[in-house]
């Protein structure tokens, strides 16, 4: 498989591909070329005619970026989920989703494509999780509740049952919702409190 994306976070990404049996043997960059990321080699911006026959990966953790670049790529899009994931086998994810080790998906949640479920990330059942969002470590969600598109959950964050989380909202690492937070807003704070609005960029 090939990714798209060579700092540190695709290293990681690329650690999670091996564990799950896929190979990367080429990486996409726009601002490096030439060089070697651990021993894959780096081969400058995204090239549609390169390699067709093998799915990419998107290894950026900026959830607006991934969407930006989505539509620039004609490859078939991969998908790399750790061993170590449980997953209900009620539960679904799309192309392009990243499932670190630890995390657990309970049954009936929906995951959508491009997103990042981090180390030790825990989901509910019967969550909504919609496209670009990014959850990070050991963060939970509760059962019932609905994330919108490009919604970022920081680490260790809780999100309580039923809430729904406006997309592109930003839960601040450590805190605990429990009320529905708007689109295009930063909450933080036990229990959680918009402090900030976000500009519409999307």
């Amino acid at each position: 498989m090939l990714l798209y994306g060579a700092d540190s976070f695709a290293k990681v990404v690329k650690e999670c591909a091996k564990a799950s049996g896929k190979e990367v043997y080429f990486i996409f960059d726009d601002f490096q070329r030439d060089i070697k990321l651990d021993s894959t080699p780096i081969i400058g911006p995204y090239n549609k005619e390169f390699s067709t026959n093998e799915s990419i990966l998107i290894a950026v953790e900026d959830n607006l970026l991934r969407k930006t670049l989505v539509p620039k790529i004609v490859h078939e899009f991969a998908s790399v989920i750790h061993p170590q994931a449980i997953i209900s086998k009620y539960a679904s994810y799309e192309a392009g989703t990243i499932i670190f080790q630890g995390a657990i998906i309970q049954a009936g949640t929906t995951v959508g494509k491009h997103c990042i479920i981090n180390m030790g990330a825990k989901i509910d059942f019967e969550c909504q999780i919609s496209d670009y969002v990014n959850i990070g470590p050991g963060a939970i969600i509760g059962g019932y509740a609905r994330l919108e598109e490009g919604v970022t959950v920081g680490a260790g964050a809780i999100v309580s049952p039923n809430v729904e989380i406006g997309k592109w909202a930003v839960i601040s690492p450590g805190s605990v919702v429990t009320e529905n937070v708007p689109e295009y807003s930063v909450v933080e704070g036990i229990p959680a409190k918009v402090v900030k609005s976000l500009t519409k960029t999307v």
